[in-house]
């Protein structure tokens, strides 16, 4: 197999993902995505509400799902995913962490404590078997 994965968790979740036979793709579609600019002021009209355009490329397709896996979830993919989750909300989205870490070291927040407060659903370290199934079954159990 080739190795097209951009990361080695992401490597193991594609096998697990294959041996219990679900199928699925790996970023074969892109998303616009509009991120609020912090801390600028227009200078000719003087709002806050500036926006730049982004694009957004999540790791699974797996049915009707979207499924982003992350190691290191930065201040900047946070950004992202929650207008991507706010813009899209027809999605059913859906993390999977490598592991509970902090968002940052001085933090009480954890990555399951953010995606809960987006309302998106998550996995730590694998799929559980209950997400396998409901990626198989295409629905919310």
């Amino acid at each position: 197999m080739v190795n097209k994965y951009r990361s080695r968790f992401e490597r193991t979740l594609a096998l697990s993902l294959q041996k219990a036979k679900v199928p699925f793709t790996y970023e074969t579609k892109s998303y616009p995505v509009q991120l609020k600019v912090a801390r600028v002021v227009c200078t000719e009209c003087g709002s806050r509400d500036i926006e730049t355009k982004s694009v957004y490329t999540p790791d699974f397709f797996i049915g009707d799902y979207i499924v982003e896996a992350k190691g290191k979830l930065t201040a900047k993919d946070r950004k992202k995913y929650a207008a991507f989750v706010a813009q899209y909300p027809e999605i059913k989205y859906r993390f999977i962490f490598m592991r509970d870490n902090k968002i940052h070291r001085l933090s009480k927040t954890r990555y399951s404590d953010w995606a809960t407060g987006i309302g998106v659903p998550y996995c730590i370290g694998k799929f559980s078997a209950k997400r396998m199934k409901e990626f198989k079954r295409g629905k919310d159990t």
